[in-house]
């Protein structure tokens, strides 16, 4: 089944006489729609404004329905009937000067107008011959690799089409319309052990969770520190190395730790597993004896969670020592900014 707008294009292309019935919608001051917009024909001479403009367009009516676009029709708001209330309707034919030219510089940039280009778009000139200036008419079709970005608008923006207007399309907005609904949502919570109060061995136990919809798979899992410790390893019971692989840790001596390893199997939904550990000896040893006068006050932990089509998740955490309780247990604070991981 036709769109509205392709269903307009046709009946337009379609009859006996185009200019009479584009004609037509002027007198009867036809409105404009969220698949119809009129534009006047003076914009010809600014041919970076038609670029402007056609991107937007592009981008507006792809990321929606489509649209038809007709140029050499001025637009205006007019009370169309007594008490009511003025909208944009066809106002006045103001007409192309040089049709023929403005389909060919329509059709010119149209691929590069949008990112990524968007197919399926016709232009037409009426009259369909070189006798003087009059309509244009664009048909844009529904994008089916949305969303459309409007490559010559200076902000770059995403647009769509809201009643009788082009709006940029607000990023909290984008990510629901195109962006997956479903999703995991991955939660770190680390947990303290210390087997003797007086030891100067800490052990930290990290746990990821999935409170979101969907599993989370091929986890990757980044751990660095900001301080030295004595260990950071991914380990735990026999049965850790049935869930988690590549467990390499580069932690040297007097030297801030990283780990990376992957998880064998997905986390799924309203699950939990156990993620890495990390040993932490509050007074540095070297060879045997303690470092002169460096002792730890506090660790902070940096967290990066990498999954198959999905967004990373970030954490971090900051462990002071007067909070190293044996069996405290501590959320990871989400962070946006892929450099503070």
């Amino acid at each position: 089944m036709p769109s509205r707008a392709e269903d307009l294009y046709q009946k337009i292309v379609g009859d006996n006489d185009p200019v009479a019935m584009l004609s037509g919608m002027v007198d009867s001051h036809v409105a404009e729609e969220e698949y119809l917009e009129f534009k006047g024909g003076k914009i010809q001479g600014h041919e970076q404004k038609v670029k402007t403009y056609w991107s937007e367009a592009l981008s507006g009516f792809g990321n929606t329905e489509g649209g038809v676009l007709v140029w050499g029709v001025r637009a205006n708001r007019i009370t169309q009937h007594a008490g009511g209330r003025a909208i944009d309707c066809a106002e006045k034919a103001e007409f192309v000067p040089r049709p023929f030219e403005l389909v060919q510089l329509l059709k010119d940039v149209h691929l590069a107008a949008t990112v990524p280009p968007l197919r399926g778009v016709e232009c037409r000139s009426f009259p369909a011959d070189a006798s003087g200036a009059r309509f244009v008419v664009s048909l844009v079709r529904e994008g089916q690799d949305k969303p459309y970005r409007a490559d010559y608008d200076a902000s770059k923006g995403y647009f769509q089409r809201v009643g009788d207007n082009f709006v940029p399309i607000p990023h909290s907005l984008l990510r629901s319309l195109f962006y997956p609904k479903a999703r995991a949502d991955i939660t770190a919570t680390v947990r303290v052990a210390r087997s003797d109060p007086n030891s100067d061995l800490i052990d930290f136990f990290l746990t990821l969770g999935n409170s979101g919809d969907v599993s989370a798979n091929e986890i990757m899992l980044i751990v660095r520190t900001d301080e030295p410790i004595d260990t950071l390893y991914a380990t735990a019971p026999a049965w850790f190395s049935d869930i988690w692989t590549g467990a390499g840790g580069t932690v040297k001596q007097n030297q801030p730790g990283e780990l990376q390893t992957f998880a064998r199997r997905p986390l799924h939904p309203h699950q939990s597993m156990l993620a890495c550990q990390a040993r932490w000896q509050r007074i540095i040893v070297v060879d045997g004896h303690p470092f002169a006068g460096k002792e730890l006050q506090g660790l902070t932990f940096h967290i990066g969670v990498y999954m198959a089509n999905q967004n990373p998740s970030f954490f971090e955490l900051r462990i002071d020592r007067a909070d190293m309780q044996h069996g405290k247990v501590f959320a990871c604070t989400p962070k946006l900014d892929e450099g503070k991981s």
